[in-house]
């Protein structure tokens, strides 16, 4: 499907009736190869819904470890923040996905950044039962 779109020379950055793009679609669901290949066709890494989260942030939220990689190889900001305040990191340690903290903080992701409500990514994860995934 993703090759139809990409042969008709759509935008690869329009976003859906969600605002999301389709960087962030593939990401969310764990989609790596479709992932690549919208970064290949200049799909914009680093881009924002409007809740400000990005393809990082959601892959990262779903523990897909092998798009988080794709995306900070192309460039991914590891340390942005959305409307809450919440990074990458602190979505995965949020939800215990081990493989994508160990991920991010080797992309010097920022352990000790606050989000608006709950505090640093770490702790929060430690508060949330999810100790084994920050055991880096």
């Amino acid at each position: 499907c993703i090759e139809k779109l990409l042969a008709e020379g759509d935008d690869v950055n329009t976003m859906n009736k969600n605002d999301d793009k389709a960087l962030m679609v593939a990401a969310n669901g764990g989609h790596a190869e479709c992932v690549a290949k919208l970064l290949a066709a200049d799909a914009d890494v680093n881009a924002q819904n409007k809740n400000d989260d990005t393809a990082l942030m959601v892959a990262a939220n779903g523990g897909h470890a092998e798009c988080a990689e794709k995306l900070l190889a192309a460039g991914a900001k590891v340390n942005l923040q959305n409307t809450d305040g919440d990074t990458a990191l602190y979505a995965a340690a949020n939800r215990g996905h081990a493989g994508c903290v160990a991920t991010l903080l080797a992309a010097d992701a920022d352990a000790t950044a606050q989000n608006l409500t709950t505090g640093p990514a770490l702790l929060v994860a430690e508060n949330f039962g999810h100790a084994e995934s920050v055991a880096t």
